[in-house]
């Protein structure tokens, strides 16, 4: 119980530190900023990742999963998803990703994973903040979940494609918030699935 009450009060921080520093950034390119509605949604989203998991898990998947609701929001608003908010997010994703396993093979798993994203940035399919949330991502919550969350990210991204609103946004329809729907539903349908198929 004190457990997942300390996860649960570290990234509601986590998430107001996040959702400030977007909001410095989003009010110097735009004037206007999002820092109540940053908040608002991811803490709660924080909050439910120590529901689910346990605290150290919780923690890491926890924290990208902030990171990636306040890039989402920025990503909405203003197309661009802020280093402000995924470099934190990439250090706090390495360090749990490093801790849980003393060497370099989360890494390297990541890069396998976030490789083919970055070929699709350099042909200007994709942002480079997009790859660089994605990378967080792939590190927090391992290859299995990571490649659960991108496939669901891509449906929604195509579902979302074909609505009048997501054919307004092509060619650069924002990307993080579909990473944050497919994080949200890896972290709580993962473990059902795993189950499921017998892993």
């Amino acid at each position: 119980m004190t457990s997942a009450f300390i996860c649960s009060a570290s990234l509601i921080g986590w998430a107001a530190l996040l959702s400030a520093l977007a909001a410095r950034a989003e009010r110097s390119l735009t004037g206007a900023s999002s820092l109540c509605i940053s908040f608002a949604l991811a803490a709660p989203l924080g909050a439910t990742a120590c529901a689910v998991r346990e605290p150290r898990e919780a923690l890491a998947r926890g924290a990208v999963l902030v990171a990636l609701t306040v890039g989402a929001i920025a990503d909405a608003r203003t197309g661009y998803v802020f280093d402000s908010v995924t470099l934190p997010a990439a250090v706090v994703a390495i360090v749990f990703a490093m801790g849980a396993t003393g060497d370099g093979r989360p890494s390297i798993g990541a890069l396998a994973i976030v490789a083919p994203l970055a070929l699709l940035a350099a042909s200007s399919w994709l942002g480079w903040g997009d790859v660089k949330a994605a990378f967080s991502l792939s590190l927090a919550f391992g290859p299995f979940e990571s490649c659960l969350a991108l496939f669901v990210a891509c449906v929604s991204g195509l579902a979302f494609a074909q609505t009048p609103l997501g054919r307004a946004c092509l060619p650069r329809m924002p990307f993080v918030p579909h990473l944050a729907v497919g994080a949200l539903t890896a972290l709580i349908a993962a473990r059902p699935l795993r189950a499921l198929i017998g892993d």
